[in-house]
């Protein structure tokens, strides 16, 4: 969803939400995280390739190893003073 302006992104992301709502099951690689945690239900997270997390959106944006790779500890840091 990269690129989309913020009323594009909220319709995309609606239109995926009814999707869910049928009882399909969809596999989305995005970069957005508040999109992935908004409409998943597990989350698999890569790093160059490997998997360094799975599991609840909840859990994965608590993860050391997600923290790090992604957002990074300086964010981490930031967001906890």
């Amino acid at each position: 969803m990269a690129g989309l302006n913020p009323n594009d992104l909220k319709d995309m992301t609606q239109l995926i939400h009814n999707l869910l709502e049928t009882g399909l099951t969809l596999f989305i690689i995005e970069h957005i995280m508040a999109v992935i945690m908004n409409l998943s239900h597990r989350v698999i997270v890569l790093d160059h390739g490997e998997m360094i997390c799975g599991g609840a959106p909840e859990e994965v944006a608590c993860d050391p190893k997600v923290i790090k790779a992604y957002p990074g500890e300086e964010y981490a840091l930031a967001k906890s003073k």
